[in-house]
């Protein structure tokens, strides 16, 4: 696994704890359900842009 590879698959288990803690955390639910959006975003602009690279 590459680097940004790696950081993609960081994102992506940091959104998963974020949305987790968005259905529990219900004071803070839009928070936590709008971080994990921006850090799926960002690891899905990682995969594109290795897609493009390949």
């Amino acid at each position: 696994m590459s680097d940004r590879e790696s950081i993609a698959y960081w994102l992506e288990r940091l959104a998963d704890k974020h949305e987790a803690r968005g259905e529990t955390d219900l004071e803070n639910r839009h928070y936590h359900r709008g971080t994990a959006i921006i850090y799926r975003a960002r690891a899905n602009d990682i995969r594109a842009e290795i897609d493009v690279a390949n």
